[in-house]
């Protein structure tokens, strides 16, 4: 389902992954991704620790080198793609074979894992896609510095203040504001699957009229 999101990974004060995806940006959907995978790769094992597990996804995600809008549109180019802005099918899919991390169609999640397992080192970074939620319906912010997931709900229409993570992004006069904090979560008191949607579903539903 076409619901815009975006993941961030944050180490070093600095984001090294802000990844827009155009699908199942629910939490149901990329939010439990993105919840699974921090499990997966975070859990202990009988030689590693939570701690171990984390300095090796901060090391990974260190290295992580941000591609320029001109290398990315390089990479389209060899695919068959033009200067008009638009695409064939044909095209798209070809792109995608070789730059999936870099396609529309991949969660931040998707792409965290394979920064971690050494798959790839790369990615293309769009951290202002969450300054509209009215585009921007949700957002999962992983910072690994603080050791948190934070979940970041769309169609705020209220200013954020300035303690708020994306309140420099904030812009006067606009209808909509950047995404808004729903609810923070401790890296190594991560919830199941099924408590974080309930809880998520919970914290944003409308109220109920009288």
């Amino acid at each position: 389902m076409g619901t815009r999101n975006s993941v961030h990974v944050i180490v070093g004060k600095e984001t090294k992954i802000a990844k827009h995806c155009q699908w199942d940006g629910y939490p149901s959907g990329r939010g439990v991704e993105t919840l699974t995978v921090l499990r997966k790769l975070l859990k202990p094992t009988k030689t590693k620790s939570f701690e171990d597990r984390l300095e090796e996804m901060k090391k990974k995600v260190k290295g992580v080198v941000a591609l320029t809008n001109e290398q990315v549109q390089n990479r389209w180019k060899q695919c068959g793609a033009d200067d008009s802005g638009w695409v064939t099918m044909e095209v798209s899919d070809k792109f995608k074979k070789t730059n999936a991390h870099l396609s529309g169609d991949m969660g931040g999640g998707e792409v965290l894992d394979l920064v971690v397992k050494g798959k790839i080192n790369e990615t293309h970074l769009d951290p202002e896609f969450v300054a509209d939620s009215l585009f921007c319906e949700w957002a999962y912010v992983i910072d690994l510095d603080k050791k948190v997931l934070e979940v970041y709900a769309g169609f705020n229409e209220k200013p954020l203040k300035p303690k708020d993570r994306f309140f420099h992004l904030q812009k006067e006069g606009e209808k909509y504001f950047p995404v808004k904090l729903v609810k923070k979560y401790k890296l190594d008191e991560l919830p199941t699957s099924k408590n974080f949607v309930k809880e998520i579903e919970k914290l944003t539903a409308e109220p109920e009229e009288a």
